[in-house]
């Protein structure tokens, strides 16, 4: 019996062999996006992962593997989604932000470095940077201008790590983690600094009966650190629902919210207020304007 399940085996697996001698390899590309930001009221910046996907066929269903060949930092007009620069592909880092209307930095937990393009331009190394306080290094989610030169970093899965948030010293290459949430972090959504005030945007909700089966009224707020601020709430005249609860998030010169789709919101810095004077954008996927 112990001679022919082995015979059985055997048999099998020469015909296993013999199918996969005969077996069809096929490489192909994929691409992936991410949002980055948006500069000059038109542009788009985003990155481009490129993957090779290689598939071989088997009896019992094709393998396959991808494989990481980089990521590129593109530049489109998101009106008529023309293409405006591509840098070349490099090392995919693990997040991507804009700390400035030109400037693009990356940052990579493994090495506890950062990364930097200037639009039009080709990529910088800044190095590595020394990390003190509690480490957060393999969970930032965004990157964001901050006071006297830094940056703030934030967390890419609140309820993983131990750390609020973090403030690199770019001149001194020094990161620094802490626990506690500032005022900020307890607040906000999000929050920047630029030309000499802090801003930060948020999430607010009222008491009102709007309808037999609605009663909290949603918005979205800005404020600086001069006590501006405007609140904008989602009503039907603006396209949004009552009582939804958005994603939201700084992108330059507009505010990033997401429902059920994507919007972008102008912003009036000198103000500190929404500027409805330009219509909301709805976004067609991520990166141009829907028509």
């Amino acid at each position: 019996m112990k001679n022919i399940r082995f015979g059985g085996w055997l048999l099998a697996g020469l015909i296993a062999l013999a199918f996969s001698g005969c077996a069809e390899e096929t490489t192909s590309d994929g691409y992936y996006h991410g949002l980055v930001g948006f500069t000059d009221d038109s542009l788009v910046v985003y990155s481009v992962q490129l993957t090779e996907s290689t598939c071989k066929e088997n009896v019992l269903g094709d393998e396959c593997s991808d494989h990481d060949r980089g990521t590129a930092i593109a530049v489109n007009n998101f009106y008529t989604q023309d293409s405006i620069w591509r840098s070349d592909y490099e090392t995919t880092f693990d997040v991507y932000d804009m700390v400035d209307d030109s400037t693009i930095v990356a940052f990579s937990g493994a090495n506890s470095a950062f990364y930097k393009w200037t639009l039009n331009g080709s990529m910088e190394k800044m190095g590595t940077f020394s990390w003190t306080g509690c480490d957060m290094r393999n969970n930032v989610g965004s990157i964001r201008p901050w006071k006297d030169g830094q940056w703030r970093l934030s967390r890419a899965d609140s309820y993983s790590d131990s750390c609020s948030f973090a403030l690199v010293n770019v001149e001194n290459r020094e990161i620094t983690g802490y626990y506690e949430p500032d005022e900020y972090q307890q607040k906000c959504n999000d929050a920047w600094f630029l030309d000499g005030k802090t801003y930060c945007i948020g999430t607010v909700e009222k008491d009102t009966v709007i309808s037999y089966n609605v009663r909290y009224l949603v918005g979205t707020f800005i404020r600086d650190n001069e006590l501006n601020a405007d609140t904008l709430w989602f009503e039907n005249n603006y396209g949004f629902d009552y009582n939804g609860s958005p994603s939201i998030s700084f992108r330059n010169d507009y505010i990033l919210l997401y429902f059920n789709d994507f919007r972008l919101l102008k912003l009036d810095y000198k103000q500190t207020k929404f500027d409805l004077s330009y219509p909301i954008v709805w976004l067609d996927g991520l990166y141009w304007r829907g028509n």
